[in-house]
């Protein structure tokens, strides 16, 4: 493989290495439920999640109790998991072809562990940062830039790709390129090219697009 501008990708998680929207929607829904909160699915997608535990509107009683029975409902769901198509393949190749690459994600480190384990691509990674690894979590750059400090790699020569605007706001304050990976499975979620005000240097909707990229 010839050389790249790029020497490091870091990936997010849910809704971009695997499709995990339909699943989390579907566990966050159960949980409003048994707290008797009425919210509708689009206010779920727009609203929960993504720091749910920093939104009073949301009107959540107990949060401890809604992070466990939330996390214990996923578990639960998660069982059929799949990566997005290409994933595999895609880093595979980065992988031989010398390219570092990492998880940069905001879910809790024993799921993204567990959900890595059971898609047999733990090893893919050169490292992987959850919620609980930094201060702060996307859109805020911490995450990634104390990705890049583990990697001993520069800005400059780093990617982002994500599915949501926090990739894509936490990219640009970090100052890397920015990819937002938005695939038909997706659009449910994210309607009408939902994230394309915030400029993404690139959008794909295949992992193969990657390659035009590097």
């Amino acid at each position: 493989m010839a050389s790249h501008r790029y020497s490091t990708i870091l990936f997010d998680f849910d809704g971009c290495i695997a499709n995990t929207l339909p699943i989390w929607l579907k566990s966050f829904r159960k949980t409003f439920n048994s707290l008797n909160v009425e919210i509708s699915d689009r206010d779920i997608i727009d609203n929960a999640f993504h720091r749910w535990d920093a939104k009073p509107e949301l009107k959540i009683p107990d949060l401890e109790f809604f992070k466990n029975d939330l996390y214990a409902n996923f578990h639960q769901y998660s069982q059929k998991l799949q990566t997005h198509e290409g994933f595999i393949e895609i880093a595979t190749t980065l992988r031989s072809s010398g390219i570092k690459t990492a998880v940069v994600t905001s879910t809790l480190r024993r799921t993204i562990n567990a959900m890595l384990k059971d898609l047999s691509c733990e090893k893919l990674f050169d490292t992987t940062l959850a919620w609980e690894d930094t201060i702060k979590n996307k859109p805020d750059p911490e995450p990634l830039l104390k990705a890049m400090e583990r990697l001993g790699v520069r800005p400059d020569e780093t990617i982002m790709i994500g599915d949501n605007e926090v990739d894509i706001i936490a990219a640009q304050q970090a100052q890397v390129t920015s990819i937002w990976y938005y695939p038909e499975v997706n659009e449910y979620f994210y309607p009408e090219n939902k994230f394309a005000h915030h400029k993404p240097h690139f959008t794909i909707k295949h992992f193969q697009e990657l390659f035009e990229i590097l």
